[in-house]
Parts: structure tokens; C-alpha cells; sequence
């Protein structure tokens, strides 16, 4: 009987772990209740860039108040595009794949080549269900306990992190905080010319339908401490293609208040009030990069309404 016990016990354990992990969206509801983006862009410097042949990772978590988040209660799908759940096929994984594009572009004459992987619009969104929410919540904590990210207001080296947003971030693992860290490798009018031939992307900024303007809390980090980013609010991606083709080294007039851009850092958290639906947050790196991979953290978080 005993040796019975010794089988069943852990086939019993394993079973309830494996369907937790499949199916427990389904039987205990999802863990968050906000709409999450999250996602990456991988981009190979071709030549003509200083840079070459260097690559850049932009990783992109979106925390956000998505048509589906409460219209989808209980669909049971995770990664459902944002329409009704009756006419979403779960076989269908093409709304997925169709985001993994391969496309050569050019800025300024440059090429590059640029690859988006999944969620990289704001029409999908993704939930994490209950083992996923707490395998993420402890890497949060991981990345507080280290100083990688700020535990509260005022903590963690968040310098002069607005304290609703740091508060906001205690907790929640897929909101940010990184400390406000200028950089040190050289000054602002140094990094003014050479961000006039760096490389520039724009970040989506996802609202739900019928949002005029939203409060968008937003941080940046770059894993290479010897170069600095600029970093815009645009309200439209052909406003910050303009501001890119144009050359300017300066801040956009598109949302030129306190809080909206940073200049020249290694790390930044910040508040943007008074975003518009349709806006984007475009990230300028210069083209003076060593390392092979420059990853660059990205999270954007809307304030509930």
C-alpha cells in the first residue's frame, strides 16, 4: 500500500501542476486583469552604419486597459486578438506568425533590417495566466532585490522617480521602475551630435477604443553604460519619421512638457501626462555602439482611469 502511495502522491501532484499550467486561466480566472503587450524588436545594423555590424534588442512590456480585458473574462484565451471571443479559431496561429516580418529599411540612407515577434501592434494583447504571473512576480522581486529596478517611492535608487509612478510599480512585476541614471560617458552636447546619426525606433502606445488622451507612465534602460538614449513622446509614427529624416538633435514640440522626453541617459522612469491616442514613444540610440547585442528595456504602463 505504501509503495501504492509513493506512485500516486506525485502523479497526483504532477497532474494538478500540469493543469494548472494548461488549463488554469480556465478554472481559477486569469492573474492580472489589465491588457499586456509584450514583445520584441531585433534590429542588424547593415553597412553604412559606424555601428555595423552591430544589432539592437528592444524588449517591450505595454501594460495597458485593452478592449478585451474585461469583455474577455473567462474566454480562456491568452493570447486572443482583440475581438470577440466567438470569432477567434484557437488553431489559428496566423494573427501570431503574421507579425514576424523580416523587412530591410533604411533611416537617413542606412539600411537596416528589423525583426517584430508577435503583439507588436495594439489590436493583440496578451494575459498571463496563474504560474506564469508568479514566475514573473518573482523575477520583479529579483530584479528589486538587486537594485535593477526600484522597490517603492524614493527606493531602490530611484532618484527623482514621480512617487505615484514608483508606488504604482511596487508589486505589479510587469510595470518598471528603473533608476534615473544620466550618462556618465560623456555630456549632453556630445551626445546632441551624435544622436543625429543614431538609430531611431518608435515604441506603439496602446489605448482602448474611444481614449482621446491617457497618462502613460514610462521607463528605458540600455545594458551598454557608455553610450546615452533620447528618448520623445510623438503623437504619430509619420511625425516621428519627420523628426528622424529631418536630422533635429533637439526635443519635438509634440509633447515638450515635464515628464515627456529624457535626453542622454542610461536608465530613466518618468510620467507623461496628456497622450493621445495614436501617440508612440520614439527611442534614439547613437550610432556608436561596441557591444554586438545593445539591449534596450522598455516599459510603458497607462494610469487606470
Amino acid at each position: 500500500m505504501r509503495g501504492i502511495l509513493y506512485a500516486v502522491i506525485p502523479a497526483v501532484v504532477l497532474g494538478l501542476v500540469l493543469a494548472n499550467a494548461f488549463y488554469g486561466h480556465v478554472l481559477f480566472g486569469y492573474a492580472y486583469d489589465r491588457a499586456i503587450n509584450k514583445y520584441s524588436v531585433y534590429v542588424h545594423l547593415q553597412p553604412g552604419w559606424e555601428s555595423h555590424p552591430g544589432n539592437i534588442l528592444f524588449d517591450v512590456t505595454n501594460v495597458w486597459s485593452g478592449p478585451a480585458a474585461a469583455a474577455g473574462e473567462g474566454s480562456g484565451e491568452s493570447g486572443a486578438a482583440a475581438r470577440p471571443p466567438d470569432s477567434v479559431d484557437p488553431d489559428d496561429i496566423s494573427p501570431l506568425t503574421s507579425y514576424n516580418r523580416n523587412q530591410l529599411q533604411h533611416q537617413k540612407s542606412k539600411p537596416y533590417v528589423e525583426l517584430r515577434h508577435e503583439f507588436s501592434d495594439c489590436e493583440t494583447q496578451w494575459r498571463p495566466i496563474p504560474y506564469r504571473y508568479a514566475a514573473d512576480a518573482v523575477r520583479g522581486w529579483s530584479e528589486v532585490a538587486s537594485g535593477v529596478q526600484a522597490g517603492g517611492p524614493g527606493g531602490g535608487g530611484a532618484g527623482h522617480v514621480e512617487p505615484a509612478f514608483a508606488e504604482a510599480g511596487s508589486g505589479d512585476p510587469y510595470v518598471m521602475v528603473f533608476p534615473n541614471a544620466p550618462n556618465a560617458a560623456y555630456g549632453p552636447d556630445a551626445q546632441s551630435e551624435l544622436i543625429r546619426d543614431g538609430y531611431a525606433q518608435i515604441i506603439p502606445v496602446c489605448m482602448a477604443p474611444g481614449t482621446e488622451q491617457s497618462t502613460y507612465d514610462y521607463a528605458i534602460m540600455v545594458n551598454d553604460p557608455d553610450i546615452g538614449f533620447d528618448a520623445y513622446f510623438v503623437r504619430s509614427a509619420e511625425d516621428a519619421a519627420a523628426h528622424v529624416s529631418s536630422g533635429g538633435g533637439g526635443i519635438p514640440a509634440f509633447y515638450g512638457g515635464p515628464g515627456c522626453h529624457v535626453t542622454n541617459h542610461n536608465s530613466f522612469a518618468g510620467t507623461c501626462h496628456g497622450v493621445e491616442h495614436g501617440s508612440g514613444l520614439l527611442i534614439v540610440v547613437p550610432d556608436a555602439l561596441d557591444l554586438s547585442l545593445t539591449k534596450v528595456r522598455v516599459g510603458l504602463h497607462e494610469r487606470p482611469q
